[in-house]
């Protein structure tokens, strides 16, 4: 999951965290950080997190992305933030 924190826009935060089935912790962390977009994986659009998530924040809110660039293997992910402007 990657978030950011459109307060201080030059931040970015990619987060892999570990949760239980009703997903309170990956919830309450959107929701301290006053998450406004969130980016997840493309194949977990039918997912119950997915739903979670977009009924939280609203579905035009919950942008799905290529899994390609979740995937830590790849040099899509990381060429993809030393490309950006962004911290993190």
């Amino acid at each position: 999951m990657a978030f950011i924190d459109l307060a201080d826009q030059s931040r970015i935060s990619i987060s892999q965290i570990s949760d239980n089935h009703f997903y309170s912790n990956t919830l309450s962390l959107l929701q301290g950080h006053h998450t406004s977009i969130v980016l997840l994986p493309d194949t977990s659009t039918k997912t119950r997190l997915y739903g979670m998530i977009s009924q939280i924040l609203g579905e035009e809110n919950v942008i799905p992305v290529n899994r390609k660039y979740f995937n830590e293997s790849t040099w899509y992910s990381l060429e993809c933030l030393r490309m950006s402007p962004l911290t993190y």
